[in-house]
């Protein structure tokens, strides 16, 4: 009987060598999914757990679940049983010691990972820009004739459509990037630009048209002022002038 399981304990050792062999080649590729959220928080664009309640300490979180998943994969030869008994050192150990330079290479592609990881995030640096201005100083400086109105309210709408045409997802081997939180953040920033926009908009119309009609009243009171002296009418033709 046990000639028997030691014969099928070391088929099983040379198919799981054979697997551990493989996996560890493809290790960050085949990890079990890892769901992140790619979000603007505290300034920043960073990633979180999707699951996650709290943004504090995302990238360690990240790194730790990770770690956990490749620990997991690694250990394997040391948990996986067979037919011999338990009790006794089984055969299947000796698999990670046959493959120390595999794993240290395992750890040198989670680092890479995880700097392509981050380099990811430069891409969608741009979209925070209004997140990190005051937009009411902003539009108060900036938009000051019908041209300033016109160019930026096209700009804004253009700034919209390209908002939408960023990806819903994105891949980094395991790890898949949730983009809609950030594009969700995009909009709103792009909701407080136009409301900024259109706020200051009525104020100016608003207040162009309280000096319109200060003009135009004081312009009545002129033509209603009949002048009964040569002074009056040296005045009147002076306050014509200014209208003018």
């Amino acid at each position: 009987m046990k000639s028997w399981r030691s014969f099928w304990d070391r088929q099983l050792y040379k198919a799981l060598d054979l697997q551990y062999s493989i996996g560890l080649r493809t290790l960050t590729e085949n990890l079990p999914e890892i769901n992140i959220d790619l979000i603007f928080s505290d300034n920043s664009i960073q990633y979180k757990l999707s699951n996650a309640s709290r943004v504090q300490g995302n990238l360690e979180a990240i790194k730790a679940t990770y770690y956990n998943e490749m620990k997991r994969f690694l250990t394997i030869p040391l948990t996986f049983r067979g037919f011999r008994d338990t009790k006794k050192k089984l055969i299947f150990e000796n698999i990670m010691q046959r493959h120390n330079d595999d794993i240290v290479a395992c750890f040198y592609a989670s680092n890479q990972l995880f700097i392509k990881l981050e380099r990811g995030l430069e891409q969608f640096r741009e979209w925070t820009i209004l997140e990190q201005v005051d937009i009411e100083e902003l539009v108060e400086k900036y938009l000051l004739d019908v041209a300033d109105w016109e160019r930026n309210f096209r700009v804004l709408k253009v700034r919209g459509q390209d908002a939408e045409k960023l990806p819903n997802e994105m891949r980094y081997d395991c790890f898949v990037v949730n983009i809609n939180p950030f594009k969700l953040a995009i909009e709103n920033q792009i909701q407080r630009l136009q409301n900024s926009m259109l706020t200051h908009l009525k104020r100016s119309i608003t207040r162009d048209a309280t000096t319109i009609d200060a003009f135009v009243n004081e312009g009545l009171e002129m033509l209603n002022d009949r002048p009964k002296n040569h002074e009056e009418i040296r005045l009147s033709y002076k306050k014509h002038d200014e209208l003018n």
